[in-house]
């Protein structure tokens, strides 16, 4: 009986159980492997991304209801989005 190792597609690691397991889709579909190490980082990675994409909004927002109010008024109703 042949048995599979499964080692983070990051570091190399090999994960030692289902509990450690953890896939990921990444990019194109790419899925990925990781150790708790790794999928710790790529979780404070993508909230790092999520954090700074909603300044990027918000600074969007904030240039459209200086420089075109209707248009943003109309986005603010239709997302229902609270200012």
């Amino acid at each position: 009986m042949r048995k599979s190792i499964i080692v983070c597609d990051n570091c190399g690691k090999q994960i030692e159980g289902k509990e450690e397991e953890f896939h990921i889709v990444f990019l194109l579909s790419k899925k990925m492997d990781l150790c708790n190490e790794c999928k710790q980082k790529m979780e404070e990675y993508k909230n790092t991304i999520a954090e700074e994409e909603n300044k990027l909004f918000s600074k969007q927002m904030s240039l459209l209801k200086e420089k075109l109010p209707k248009i943003h008024d109309d986005i603010v109703k239709e997302r229902k989005i609270n200012e």
